[in-house]
């Protein structure tokens, strides 16, 4: 190999290295922008809610101030619906790093699949409802990223594990005008199996429960696959919900917990 081929080949392998350089460095910049754009919406929610806290605190006459904008819309929620017509909620569970806005966009059910709250790109997206969400209904599904350095949904991974569900029983999810909790009915390991696949249980399929039977069904099928037995027993009247995120155990896996409100 002549010095002519050497340098050529010297100076390909350079260019391949700063690229690859340049693009871990890339997304660590744009990963830490999302997350710093999340931690910017939590914290403008935190803020209305400590504020009504502290009106509470000093007023004399417990129960004046009400929890609701002239809008009938909760206080901490009512700018941000006004800076997006998207939101549909938000999600929060104590002691982790789930602390978003959740989307719904029934025209575009993927629109926040890479696009943030400001709806410009992001890697990471937004939590999005699937299709079929009413909050009014009995039940929906919550899709969000499982990003490979932990970030965004990947909190939700945690619920494989008993102890971390006990550690973190209650799972908030408000809508715009009503404050929920929900506790965890089933948390399980699946996968988007292909079309050929037969006698399989595929949750993400579902957009309603509209009878008993249908309702019962989902259930069983979901405790079925559980990791462990949390003892919680859905009947037909319950509110439920679904949390959904990839999963890296096979290909096109999926991780998902079921929910059943308390309150």
């Amino acid at each position: 190999m002549n010095k002519n081929v050497r340098r050529v080949l010297l100076v390909i392998l350079i260019g391949i290295f700063c690229f690859s350089t340049g693009k871990v460095v890339f997304n660590k910049l744009q990963d830490a922008r999302e997350q710093k754009a999340s931690q910017e919406l939590a914290a403008q929610v935190h803020a209305i809610e400590q504020e009504m806290e502290m009106e509470d605190k000093t007023d004399e006459e417990k129960g004046d101030h009400s929890i609701y904008a002239p809008s009938g819309r909760l206080k901490q929620y009512d700018a941000l619906y006004e800076q997006n017509n998207d939101l549909a909620g938000w999600i929060y569970i104590p002691d982790s790093a789930i602390d978003y806005p959740v989307m719904y966009t029934p025209y575009s059910i993927e629109k926040y699949l890479r696009k943030n709250f400001s709806q410009n790109y992001a890697l990471s997206g937004e939590p999005f409802f699937g299709e079929g969400w009413d909050p009014d209904g009995n039940f929906g599904i919550i899709y969000g990223h499982h990003m490979e350095d932990g970030t965004k949904c990947a909190d939700w991974m945690f619920y494989a594990d008993e102890e971390y569900k006990n550690s973190h029983p209650i799972v908030y999810f408000d809508t715009l005008t009503e404050r929920r909790q929900y506790e965890v009915v089933a948390a399980f390991y699946t996968q988007i199996y292909p079309l050929s696949y037969t006698n399989v249980f595929r949750y993400h399929q579902y957009t309603a429960l509209p009878d008993e039977e249908t309702f019962n069904y989902y259930v069983q099928q979901c405790k079925k696959a559980a990791q462990y037995d949390t003892g919680v027993e859905p009947v037909w009247g319950d509110q439920l919900l679904v949390l959904s995120t990839c999963s890296f155990h096979v290909k096109n896996g999926r991780f998902a917990i079921l929910l059943r409100r308390i309150k």
